[in-house]
């Protein structure tokens, strides 16, 4: 193994921790700045709005930049951000900081799954992006719960403290470890937007956009699902957070394996109509008789975490052979 994957799985693990963390804060954020769960959830919106439209953009006008630096300048822009955010005195304060952080977010990860392709033979790239994508899956599996736990003892500001030490750790290492001379591409933005027009190329976004609206808008809502769905109080968060953080790490690390093995093609079509199930089960959940409630919705959260992060390997290898 590459070990210098590592380190790319490590920036991945600052960025994840936050993003799936969220989802156990807005009640607490709600609380603290006096706005309410649904205007909590437009630094969501706004995250993702800025994570899809503006990353183009942004590898667009640094490209051709070396990417060891490109990785640590967006990882130190990630961790300026998320102290904003646990200074932010206000609402629009934490909203503007979020806009920051998804431009770090947004830019270290997709010159991150770049490199680890780059990095990789086309045989085992299924593996490169698994490695790099299980330090997303790991922060899910055990930060995303202690970090909910902790967030209900210290608050949830105390959270984005961790979370920007985190993000200045991985950049150093970056800086310091990986190599110099991993040039990226000089394409403009309608050149990288020219991908469309590959034979396959829509119809692979429009997977990509529906699967990970389907595995990760539960876990985004997770604290007022959970309440409604499955009558569950705040401290039944971590719990479920468990549940999906294994099965995510077990998807992570075993999505690109069975990517590499039975084949890209038959993989997706395996995750894709897995997810269809899933999602239907959790819609299902609320009436189940009071007893099965948790249980059932801990199991499709679960699954929801494997297959989620299961596909994204494969998918991400599908797109780089498209």
């Amino acid at each position: 193994m590459d070990t210098r994957l590592l380190w790319l799985a490590l920036g991945g693990f600052a960025g994840a921790l936050e993003k799936f963390l969220l989802g156990s804060l807005l009640p607490g954020i709600s609380a603290d700045m006096g706005v309410t769960i649904g205007q909590v959830g437009l630094v969501v919106v706004v995250y993702a709005l800025v994570h899809g439209f503006g990353t183009p953009v942004l590898t667009a006008l640094f490209g051709g930049t070396d990417r060891r630096k490109l990785l640590g300048l967006a990882e130190l822009t990630f961790a300026a951000a998320a102290l904003c955010i646990a200074l932010s005195p206000e609402f629009g304060w934490l909203f503007a900081a979020r806009v920051a952080l998804a431009v770090g977010a947004g830019l270290y990860t997709v010159t991150a799954l770049a490199t680890a392709v780059a990095m990789s033979p086309p045989e085992r790239r299924g593996r490169a992006i698994g490695i790099v994508v299980s330090g997303q899956s790991l922060a899910v599996l055990a930060g995303v719960p202690l970090g909910a736990l902790m967030a209900t003892t210290f608050g949830w500001r105390s959270m984005y403290f961790v979370i920007a030490a985190l993000g200045l750790m991985a950049a150093t290492a970056l800086l310091v470890r990986l190599p110099a001379g991993l040039s990226g591409d000089k394409k403009t933005l309608l050149e990288r937007l020219g991908v469309v027009r590959v034979t396959g190329m829509p119809l692979a976004l429009l997977t990509t956009f529906f699967c990970m609206v389907a595995a990760y808008m539960p876990l985004i809502y997770v604290a007022p699902l959970s309440l409604s769905a499955v009558a569950a109080g705040q401290a039944t968060l971590p719990l479920i957070l468990l549940a999906n953080g294994i099965g995510g790490f077990a998807g992570s690390n075993l999505g690109g394996r069975i990517a590499d093995r039975v084949g890209v093609r038959r993989a997706l079509l395996l995750a894709t109509g897995a997810l269809v199930l899933i999602t239907a089960s959790i819609a299902l959940v609320p009436y189940l008789p009071e007893g099965l409630r948790l249980a059932a919705f801990l199991m499709a959260m679960g699954l929801a975490g494997f297959v989620g992060w299961g596909f994204w390997p494969a998918q991400s290898s599908r797109i780089a052979g498209l």
